[in-house]
């Protein structure tokens, strides 16, 4: 998921790491042993952040982008602190996997989907 800035895009999945990369100015470099060109944009990874024990399912930045809150397959929400890489806080309430997370346009509220269980705010 893009920051809404732009600045930051952060990506979750079955290796169970939230990993948060910045753009960084000037051209992309080339892969290693690629022939293809440089990428056009140049993102730099900043954090890897560990504390799901199953799939990361779902992401979402606070508007603010001081955090992102991870859902997982581990019946957990993690809400992290982006420039420390930390966890501040875990949500423990479904009884079921995570499958969806959102934070509200006023950075007051945080909605979490569970496969089984609903939503919860």
């Amino acid at each position: 998921r893009f920051s809404k800035s732009g600045k930051y895009i952060a990506t979750g999945s079955d290796d169970k790491l939230v990993i948060v990369h910045q753009l960084q100015p000037g051209q992309g470099k080339t892969a290693f042993g690629s022939n293809e060109p440089p990428s056009h944009e140049n993102w730099r990874q900043v954090r890897a952040m560990r504390g799901h024990s199953s799939n990361v399912a779902d992401l979402a930045w606070s508007p603010d982008e001081r955090m992102i809150a991870s859902a997982s397959l581990d019946n957990l929400v993690i809400i992290w602190d982006v420039e420390t890489g930390q966890p501040v806080q875990q949500l423990r309430g479904h009884f079921g996997c995570v499958k969806g997370v959102a934070w509200d346009p006023f950075n007051h509220y945080l909605a979490t989907q569970g496969e089984q269980d609903g939503i919860f705010i």
